[in-house]
């Protein structure tokens, strides 16, 4: 029996359409990466929760993007949805 990856249950990807709106695509990542235990070790959103202990949604399973350009975007979006302070 094949495994899945362990994030599989908690992995926005696979829990909402907010990641990955177009159905086939999602389809797609979930049989090449989620449910296949050769695979899923390689999804940069699994790479990217383990070192990170977080996974944006921008990121996919076969994101090019590095750890560094993640969290680049990731403190650049957080920065302009966090409202400004005024003296």
């Amino acid at each position: 029996m094949a495994k899945i990856c362990t994030n599989y249950g908690g992995c926005r990807l696979v829990q909402t359409d907010d990641v990955e709106p177009d159905n086939a695509r999602k389809e797609k990542y979930l049989t090449e990466y989620c449910e296949n235990e050769t695979n899923w070790k390689n999804c940069v959103r699994y790479i990217t929760r383990k070192s990170l202990w977080i996974c944006p949604d921008f990121v996919l399973p076969d994101s090019k993007m590095t750890e560094d350009e993640i969290v680049e975007k990731y403190e650049r979006e957080k920065n302009k949805q966090a409202p400004e302070l005024k003296p």
